[in-house]
């Protein structure tokens, strides 16, 4: 639904003169043009799915793709303690801020003694509330949980519950706000810069594919700087995902890269555990994924790495020792106990290319793709991605070099520190030891990538 915002402003001047004679007056007048910005209102649901559950009966999901304002999930709980886990992403894709007014359920007070929920940010897990913002160009991923009670004294013998779940969102009337997150939604986002100022960009690139502890990707890396910017400016915002797992079996299957860039691969054989490489964060002044900014570089303002994939044999000790993402140059990986492979190295991204030792290289904006029979773990995404070949993957590089940008500097877990006494401003990387799935400033980044935006003054 489109919505025209109409700000009048009327500035009236009147000067009345009196010096006792009446023929002797001025008459003043002031004629203001107003024009107006067409602005659009554009909140809606996306990429609903069933993410748990302790029943395989019925369940299933539908977006009503027309307006998409409304999801159908449908289950069967059998017995108390069963539960379905799904989610979605809320999106604005309009110009104007928009903030929770409501939340509200249709749960009468009898099927509440039998069903419990909770709706809550898939980032944090916090309850969604109201009076919650969700910014223009802001997608947010939410999590309900229903559950059939464990500890009801009578077995649910009405008819099926239907609950609505009602969110309803309006134009705030206005907002202090100065920190802006974004998280993965799996599809660009936005910022429209609301006054003329110094802002803080923070980016942190995803993690490689996860399978257990044994079994992890590399992580992401933290790129921040401080950058003025104009009001009605707008940045795209693309936030990494982390790559996928796969447990290879009978047939061939892909381990997918995340989103941005992440480095696929795949294996034909049985007795291997493999993942995709993690895809990058970026902050750009151009629309698309990082890759499809390689004739624009000059628009793209800060990059995070995203980190490299993992293998594992099942049953024996042989993996990849991880390429870790971001920094100036993105972690070499190689493999670990894995008879003469043991000095196996392979590049990470640079500022310049992709790194010189690898089977698959990357590029600008995108890991190498690993998809042969012998394929073991995906590369991460960077500024350039990581390269691959058989049992090793390295990191994507970060991006600092942008001309306006000041306070620059890059994290990564246990990398190679810049020393360059010509240019360090533009590739200033430091090592740390420091991880978090929470985005915090100066760490390494498990799980999907990030980006927050911070209003200085």
């Amino acid at each position: 639904m489109n919505r025209k915002l109409k700000k009048i402003v009327l500035l009236v001047l009147i000067l009345f003169i009196s010096i006792g004679f009446a023929v002797l007056t001025a008459n003043l007048s002031l004629t203001t043009n107003l024009s107006f910005r067409e602005n659009t209102w554009d909140v809606h649901f996306e990429n609903a799915e069933v993410m748990d559950s302790s029943t395989a009966l019925n369940n299933s999901v539908t977006l009503d793709t027309n307006n998409k304002t409304s999801i159908s999930f449908e289950t069967t709980l059998a017995k108390p303690s069963d539960y379905i886990d799904f989610s979605f992403y809320v999106v604005n894709n309009g110009t104007i801020d928009a903030q929770l007014n409501s939340i509200t359920t249709t749960l009468t007070t009898e099927q509440q003694e039998y069903i419990t929920y909770n709706i809550t940010y898939d980032l944090d897990n916090t309850a969604v509330a109201n009076n919650d913002y969700l910014y223009r160009g802001q997608s947010r991923k939410i999590n309900v949980h229903f559950e059939y009670k464990y500890d009801v004294e009578n077995f649910y013998s009405g008819e099926a519950i239907s609950p609505t779940i009602t969110f309803k969102y309006i134009q705030p009337q206005s907002s202090n706000t100065t920190v802006w997150n974004y998280e993965y939604s799996g599809t660009e986002q936005y910022f429209i810069v609301p006054k003329t100022g110094t802002y803080k960009l923070e980016v942190w690139g995803s993690q490689g594919g996860v399978y257990d502890a044994s079994v992890y990707g590399g992580y992401g890396g933290y790129s921040t700087g401080k950058i003025v910017l104009n009001k009605n400016n707008v940045l795209n915002i693309v936030v990494g995902g982390q790559g996928k797992v796969l447990i290879t079996g009978d047939a061939r299957k892909d381990a997918y890269g995340g989103y941005n860039g992440g480095g696929d691969t795949s294996s034909g054989m049985n007795d291997r555990i493999v993942t995709g490489g993690g895809g990058a964060t970026h902050i750009a002044l151009e629309k698309g994924e990082l890759y499809e900014l390689e004739p624009k570089t000059d628009k793209v303002i800060i990059v995070a790495g995203g980190g490299s994939g993992a293998w594992k044999m099942i049953n024996a000790n042989y993996q990849e020792v991880l390429g870790h993402g971001g920094g100036y140059i993105g972690n070499s990986g190689k493999s670990k106990n894995f008879g003469g492979y043991n000095e196996l190295i392979v590049s990470g991204g640079t500022q310049n290319g992709p790194g010189a030792l690898g089977q698959k290289f990357g590029s600008f904006g995108k890991a190498a793709v690993n998809i042969s029979a012998s394929g073991f773990c995906g590369a991460g995404g960077g500024w350039y991605g990581g390269n691959s070949k058989t049992y090793g993957a390295g990191g994507g590089s970060g991006y600092i070099g942008y001309s306006d940008l000041t306070d620059k500097i890059m994290y990564c877990y246990d990398c190679q520190e810049s020393t360059s006494e010509d240019d360090e401003t533009n590739i200033k990387t430091r090592s740390t030891t420091n991880v978090s799935s929470t985005p915090t400033s100066n760490y390494a980044k498990m799980g999907n990538g990030f980006a927050r935006i911070t209003f200085i003054g």
